[in-house]
């Protein structure tokens, strides 16, 4: 996947849906918390978790751009 769309300091949109039981998700499985993104590498994003207040490591399947209002 390319990394081209991400910047670093990116608001994000995260999926975080390991920190919930499963009746909180999204109908596609999501439990969206916003983000910004500290890091970028070959595989993984690295971005601060504002729900949580950590950082962590995301795929880019777990990631998504804020839409610009």
């Amino acid at each position: 996947m390319t990394t081209s769309k991400y910047q670093i300091g990116q608001k994000v949109i995260l999926n975080c849906k390991n920190m919930t039981l499963s009746r909180y998700l999204d109908e596609d499985g999501w439990f969206a918390v916003t983000g910004t993104i500290t890091a970028i590498t070959a595989k993984r994003i690295r971005a601060v978790n504002d729900f949580r207040g950590t950082e962590g490591l995301y795929s880019f399947d777990n990631v998504k751009p804020m839409e610009q209002a």
